[in-house]
């Protein structure tokens, strides 16, 4: 997938970063993860709220599955090449935001779409790509960058203010025609301690309003 970006981890675990909008791979309509997730339905917990981390990431590792809460930053961003974007208009509503899982990487060195994932996906600042229908919800397509602020959150977390439905979501073309198998995402592990030990210190607590973050 092609790209967001991220940057400045703040004391709250709060981030600043520039975020790019890319549809999933798609399989007989069906969307795709790289992460071991292979086909992933509408109909799985967080639907088509996904998104995709570098691989050249700190966290990409054990980030598979991990939840995080974005939300549209009014800023000026750039890229990997020096090149400029403002979008201090592109937010629908700066104050709302919405959970999405990783499920995908976007690799820092990819020879089919090498000149857009250089740009994105190197880790020169900290970087996710969201699916196209997160992204709608954020922001209108057609900017296909924005900033975005986004924190580490359990997967079952609800937002304050969540972000409304796109009016037309791009449509996946994808029915189910079979019960959906389920999956070891980490809100289905009530016996493990490793999705409490993420969330340690404060980053299911409401956004600061008050406190400043950087911009790219």
């Amino acid at each position: 997938m092609p790209g967001a970006s991220i940057k400045a981890a703040a004391a709250t675990g709060q981030y600043t970063k520039v975020c790019s909008f890319a549809q999933l791979a798609m399989q007989g309509s069906a969307v795709r993860g790289d992460v071991g997730v292979n086909r992933h339905r509408a109909d799985e917990p967080l639907g088509w709220n996904v998104a995709a981390m570098p691989d050249t990431a700190p966290g990409y590792a054990d980030s598979c599955g991990r939840c995080v809460e974005v939300m549209c930053d009014p800023s000026v961003i750039r890229d990997n090449y020096g090149g400029s974007f403002d979008r201090t208009q592109a937010c629908y509503d700066s104050s709302a935001s919405l959970v999405v899982r990783i499920v995908d990487t976007c690799p820092c060195t990819y020879p089919d779409n090498a000149y857009s994932n250089k740009r994105w996906c190197c880790e020169d600042q900290p970087h996710l790509d969201l699916s196209i229908w997160a992204w709608e919800r954020l922001a209108d397509t057609k900017y296909g960058v924005m900033g975005l602020k986004y924190r580490t959150v359990p997967c079952d977390y609800q937002p304050q203010k969540t972000a409304a439905m796109a009016p037309k979501p791009s449509d996946g073309g994808y029915i189910p025609q079979s019960k959906r198998n389920p999956r070891d995402w980490p809100e289905y592990w009530p016996n493990s301690v490793t999705p409490n030990v993420i969330y340690q210190g404060g980053f299911a607590s409401p956004w600061d309003a008050s406190a400043s973050y950087p911009t790219m």
